[in-house]
């Protein structure tokens, strides 16, 4: 994968195109980099960090437009299934513009939730 990335990396590709070849970090990875990776202290905090079995003690609403493709709705839909599945029913996901994109959601999402 990174033949095929680097040679893109000359000031002429524009990004979109770079960022399709690096949509699946494992692609870009190398396998030796992975075997480093697998003891390394870096990994070992994030999954002391991970929050995938937290359950949130107050209501909780997570905002998320459909139109967003750099964090995808399947990410929010695990964490609400989570917190359900964990009792906690006052979880919410919040689709406030359905067609912004991550960019422009991110504005109408933080304006939305202080308006909360």
């Amino acid at each position: 994968m990174t033949a095929r990335i680097l040679p893109r990396l000359n000031g002429l590709t524009d990004n979109a195109s770079i960022n399709t070849l690096t949509n699946v970090p494992l692609d870009i990875l190398t396998p030796d980099f992975l075997t480093a990776l697998e003891n390394h202290l870096l990994r070992i905090a994030l999954q002391e960090n991970n929050v995938s079995d937290w359950r949130p003690k107050a209501a909780l609403r997570m905002y998320h437009c459909s139109g967003d493709e750099t964090v995808l709705i399947e990410i929010f839909q695990k964490a609400l299934n989570a917190f359900f599945h964990a009792n906690a029913n006052t979880s919410e996901l919040i689709d406030p513009i359905p067609i912004l994109n991550h960019k422009k959601c991110a504005v109408i999402s933080f304006t939305s939730a202080m308006a909360r």
